[in-house]
C-alpha cells in the first residue's frame, strides 16, 4: 500500500512539474511574440533606403 501512495505521489509530481513547464514555455513564447525588442527592419521592404545624391 505504501508503494502504491509513494507511486502516485510521484505521478502527481511529475503531472504538475509538467504542467508548470508548459505555462512557463506558454509566457515565454506570448511575451517574445508581443515585445517590441526593436527587431523591426530599419528600411521598408523593397523600398529605398532614401535619398541619393
Amino acid at each position: 500500500m505504501k508503494k502504491l501512495l509513494l507511486v502516485a505521489a510521484a505521478v502527481g509530481g511529475l503531472l504538475a512539474f509538467r504542467k508548470k513547464a508548459a505555462a512557463s514555455n506558454e509566457a515565454d513564447l506570448w511575451h517574445e511574440a508581443t515585445s517590441t525588442g526593436g527587431s523591426r527592419p530599419t528600411s521598408p521592404a523593397g523600398g529605398s533606403a532614401g535619398p541619393v545624391g
